[in-house]
């Protein structure tokens, strides 16, 4: 992930990080590394998987392959065990993206988040539905990158690259 941010580093205005172990800890590192402070955002966090937190999509598959494959084809009706919904998840990344993008427009950000936020933020741009958010695959130490043209209710969000390394 590093080498493959190494290119931008030079042009972010700020660095804004999940709060979450693993992306904070990159977060600081790189901060560091490049001079820009980092700065956490509750609402970046990863989607709450209650039951299944901790946990890895193989073992779940294991214990729970009905349960697992329902959530993977119907995310917006079925949630995690006493985790985070779908809608709400997806409710509250949008407020934080939108807030981000207001607070910060014309700069170019570094937004360092999980899987499930990149998804919703990828699927929002390209007008997909939230039942084909898995469809999108986020590997570890994947880079997305999106352009915003316009502002308010003319904004446009355009996808420029999504890949691993």
């Amino acid at each position: 992930m590093r080498a493959a941010l190494r290119p931008f580093a030079p042009s972010w205005q700020s660095i804004i990080t999940s709060p979450l172990r693993r992306c904070a800890e990159f977060a600081d590192e790189l901060s560091g590394m490049v001079g820009i402070g980092s700065c956490e955002w509750p609402d970046f966090q990863e989607m709450g998987f209650g039951e299944w937190e901790g946990r890895t999509a193989e073992s779940l598959l294991e214990e729970q392959p009905d349960v697992i494959e329902a959530f993977w084809r119907d995310p917006v009706n079925f949630s995690p065990p006493n985790g985070e919904g779908l809608v709400e998840f997806s409710r509250r990344i949008m407020g934080a993206w939108g807030n981000l993008i207001e607070q910060h427009a014309g700069e170019h950000v570094l937004l360092i988040a999980h899987g499930g936020v990149i998804r919703v933020i990828l699927a929002e741009t390209l007008g997909m539905p939230l039942d084909n958010l898995y469809r999108i695959e986020v590997p570890y130490a994947s880079l997305s990158r999106l352009r915003i043209f316009g502002s308010g209710a003319d904004r446009r969000p355009m996808l420029i690259f999504h890949g691993s390394r």
